[in-house]
């Protein structure tokens, strides 16, 4: 132990020594911690990536602290610690924009536009799906990610139905409802 506080003292990481001790955590097995392992026992994110360099180095100059303990997860697939998602995209479009695009004058068409973007974006928010791109008078959007649920098919769906329904109630440009104009 006496090894690995003096290596941590070298890279001002002395505080952890102790630490370490009380794990059982040496020199040997150090390199072999994985970085949720380190976050677990304490560790900040800058100081886990200053200890990762340094082990780095150690494990290139010293060639026997790369063969680790046969249980070491380093490198090898896990499947206990792999988790499959479902993610579901929604993708909306505003039907004949382009028509419309023609009966307006530019400014009330892009006020057209938002109002619209702005309702799906509400809309696709109490469903907790997330806006990944604007494409003029389209929106694509996830469901499942970043944040992951049980039933991203279905608020997709809610989803659509929601906007559906904002979309109808929607008064635009001159007190025009979006949907006659695109009935």
């Amino acid at each position: 132990m006496d090894d690995l506080a003096r290596w941590l003292e070298k890279l001002g990481l002395a505080r952890y020594a102790q630490l370490f001790a009380e794990n059982d955590i040496d020199l040997d097995t150090l390199p072999h911690l994985t970085d949720e392992e380190l976050k677990e026992l304490g560790l900040s994110l800058g100081h886990r990536a200053k200890l990762r360099t340094a082990l780095r180095t150690l494990v290139e100059n010293d060639p026997s602290a790369r063969a680790g303990p046969p249980d070491s997860r380093e490198g090898k697939f896990q499947p206990a610690d792999a988790e499959r998602r479902q993610v579901s995209v929604l993708f909306c479009d505003l039907v004949a924009s382009s028509a419309l695009s023609t009966q307006l004058d530019a400014e009330d068409y892009r006020e057209l536009i938002r109002a619209y973007q702005n309702a799906c974006v509400s809309v696709v928010a109490r469903f907790d799906g997330f806006p990944a791109k604007f494409m003029d008078d389209g929106l694509l959007i996830y469901f499942g990610w970043p944040r992951a649920h049980e039933d991203e098919a279905g608020r997709a769906i809610n989803a659509g139905l929601g906007i559906l329904d904002a979309v109808q109630s929607l008064t635009a440009v001159k007190g025009t409802t979006i949907l006659r104009c695109f009935a």
